[in-house]
Order: structure tokens, then C-alpha cells, then sequence
């Protein structure tokens, strides 16, 4: 309506510029229900055009100026009225626009619900065929029973079962195991209960020449049958040791073809207690100790000082051969180095030994020898020991 009144006004003064600029600026006002400063523009100008003086140049006097006064009061109740309308249109707008955005937003979410859900049944469909344990709930138990409970790896189980005899519907293999653990199939065992698997094996350093001399030969002078495991009866020995500033420790043999392990407490890493200790194995196995123990190999631990001791017999003469390795060279104990780790799986570092019965120690052993080994063929420490022990005394 301004626009009209605005058009013909200005064409009664000639004006056709103004004519497009004013009417340009109401037209583009009412496009746009958000710039509503544009409005007040375009009234503005309206209200401008129609002056007092304009009126009254057409029709002159007092009347001229009540009748402008009248007209410009309408139009600007008019414009107000169209801006209300505008107003009210932008606030319907918004909202819609909100509620589409809000809506949007629902039904994204709902599309990636959906999706996930879709990749979830396509992941259990394709993990390939359906597990092989299947309803095989005894295989399950017996699998989490013996790695929770027992400490067992997947391959000592599965040759646990061979040396057990136990029949079962399903065959699984190691890596299987290993598998299932991972994916959660299992419902009591997860990775953690899982011994370290996977290590490499470590280079070896150049041998250091020692800072003193051995107490004892060399093991550079031991006989070569030793040096591969071709006959039983020789032994390596270590101290595990516990927490700092405790006396309590253990004292580890490991024999070299068997890998039979013995664990006995201490109360202290002295040479005096290492020959106390074979003095107890010697009353225990009495005249059948040189025979059981041939050799003993060890490092240039302190405690390992008083070759003499070790080697001389509670009941006179020599009851076995004293060894030492090169110094920083632990791997020339190999097998009881590897047990010492086994051991740590159950008394980890920092343990502290002062705390833990002596009962416990000692049973250590007996895990670790019913423990099977890959490299025992497949059976354990205690029946190769066994069976060399029958040997001897037959």
C-alpha cells in the first residue's frame, strides 16, 4: 500500500527516480520479515513525501495539512499492521524450522541406531562358522577352570587333556582358544587370566670377564654330555629373592633334562643357608643324593661363595659337582631361569616372602612339575623326573 501511495505521489512531482528507489526499498522490506529496519525505511519515506507542504500545494490551506495529517496516520497504522503480520509469520517460521531441525535430528539418530544394529548382526554372521565348542558346556568349564583356577595356558590345557584322558563332542586347537578368549566367548576368563605368550627370545651379551674368580670350576670346564642334556641328574640353582630390606627368599633347582623343580625358603641369601639347605635335601634323600644330584651349576651370587660347603657331604667325601657361569651371564642357566618366571607367576616381584608359609613355597614346586610342557613331549616335569628316579633305583 505504501508502495502505491509512494508511486503515485512521486508521479504527480515528476520524480521517477524516487519512484523506483522507494519503492525498491518497501518491495525488498517485505521480501525479507527479518529486516524490519527496511520497513521503517520505506514508511519513513512515505511519511516524507506527504508532507504538509505537498498537501497543501495541492489543495492548500488548513484543510491540505488535516487531510495529509489523516492520510499518514493511516498508512503508518497499516505498515504497523503488515509488520505485526511479519512478525508473527518469522516467529511460525522459526519455529518450524526449529521443530524440522529437532525432527532431523530424532530421525538421524534413529538411522544410526539402526545401522549400528546392522552391523552388529553382520559382524556375528560374519566371524565365519559357528563356534566349535557349540553346546559343548562342559569343554567351556573345563577350559575356563583350568586357566582361572589352575593358571593354565591354552596349549597346557589342551595337553592336559591328553594326559587326563578326558573325551569330549568338540575338538577346539590353541589358537582357537586364544580366539575365543579374546572375542569374550568365555564367560569367567578374559585375556588377563592368560600367562605371558608371544615374547621373543632375547639376544645374548658377549661374556664379561668377572671381577674375581670363581670359588669353583668353570663352566667352561663342564663335560659336554651336560651341556646337552644327554644324561639326568645335573641341576642348575638361583636365589628368588623378595622385597626390598626382607631376609625371607627361596632357593630354586632346576634339574636339566627334566626341568623338575624344587622351591625352599630361606631366611636370608647366605652362603651359609645355601649349605644348610643341601644338607636338608641330603638327609632326605640320603645315599641317593650324589646319584640325583651330579653336578649343580650356578652363578657368582655370594651366596654361592662357599663351593667347599656345597660340594662336601654331611656324611664325608664329595656328594656333588660345583659349576659357576660367567659372570652377568644368566642364560647359561637357561632352564632355571625360565622357571624362576614361572615362579614369579605365582609370587610376583616385590613379594614379600616373610609373609608367605613356608608350605606355600614348597608347594610352588609341585605346580610347576604337573604344569605340561611342549618341549617335555607334551607331558610334565614330574613324571620325566619320576621315571629317571625309577631308573636309579631299579
Amino acid at each position: 500500500m505504501a508502495a502505491i501511495v509512494v508511486i503515485t505521489i512521486a508521479f504527480f512531482r515528476d520524480d521517477t527516480s524516487a519512484v523506483a528507489k522507494e519503492a525498491q526499498l518497501i518491495v525488498v522490506s517485505g521480501q525479507d520479515c527479518t529486516a524490519a529496519g527496511s520497513i521503517s525505511v520505506g514508511i519513513a519515506g512515505a511519511v516524507a513525501i506527504f508532507t504538509p507542504d505537498i498537501i497543501a500545494a495541492f489543495i492548500g490551506g488548513t484543510f491540505g495539512i488535516c487531510i495529509a495529517f489523516f492520510i499518514t496516520v493511516v498508512i503508518l497504522l497499516f505498515e504497523l499492521r503488515l509488520q505485526l503480520l511479519d512478525f508473527a509469520g518469522c516467529t511460525a517460521a522459526s519455529e518450524s524450522k526449529e521443530n524440522r531441525c529437532t525432527n532431523k535430528d530424532k530421525y538421524s539418530q534413529l538411522i544410526a541406531d539402526d545401522i549400528a544394529q546392522q552391523q552388529y548382526e553382520y559382524g556375528k554372521t560374519a566371524k565365519g562358522r559357528p563356534i566349535k565348542l557349540g553346546n559343548d558346556y562342559a569343554l567351556a568349564d573345563y577350559i575356563e577352570r583350568k586357566i582361572a583356577d589352575e593358571g593354565r595356558s591354552p596349549a597346557a590345557v589342551l595337553m592336559d587333556i591328553e594326559l587326563e584322558g578326558k573325551q569330549f563332542s568338540v575338538r577346539v586347537c590353541e589358537k582357537t582358544i586364544y580366539n575365543y578368549i579374546t572375542n569374550g566367548v568365555f564367560l569367567n576368563i578374559t585375556n588377563k587370566d592368560l600367562p605371558l605368550h608371544g615374547e621373543t627370545k632375547r639376544g645374548y651379551n658377549r661374556v664379561r670377564s668377572a671381577s674375581r674368580p670363581p670359588q669353583g670350576e668353570s663352566i667352561e670346564r663342564r663335560p659336554e654330555e651336560i651341556n646337552q642334556r644327554e644324561e639326568p641328574f645335573h641341576w642348575e640353582m638361583d636365589t628368588v629373592k623378595g622385597k626390598q630390606k626382607t631376609k625371607k627368599c627361596v632357593l630354586t633347582l632346576t634339574e636339566r633334562l627334566s626341568r623338575n623343580e624344587i622351591t625352599l625358603p630361606m631366611y636370608g641369601a647366605t652362603m651359609e643357608n645355601v649349605v644348610a639347605a643341601l644338607n636338608g635335601l641330603e638327609r632326605k634323600y640320603g645315599a641317593l643324593f650324589s646319584k640325583i644330584f651330579r653336578s649343580i651349576t650356578v652363578d657368582n651370587g655370594s651366596e654361592f661363595s662357599d663351593c667347599e660347603g656345597m660340594e662336601t657331604s654331611i656324611f664325608g667325601g664329595q656328594r656333588t659337582k660345583m659349576y659357576y657361569c660367567h659372570p652377568y651371564s644368566s642364560y647359561e642357566r637357561g632352564s632355571n631361569e625360565n622357571l624362576n618366571k614361572m615362579f614369579r607367576r605365582l609370587f610376583p616381584k616385590g613379594t614379600n616372602f616373610d609373609e608367605v608359609p613356608d608350605e606355600e613355597i614348597i608347594a610352588a614346586a609341585d605346580w610347576m612339575n604337573n604344569y605340561p610342557r611342549e618341549i617335555l613331549g607334551r607331558t610334565t616335569a614330574a613324571r620325566a623326573f619320576n621315571e629317571q628316579l625309577a631308573q636309579i633305583m631299579a
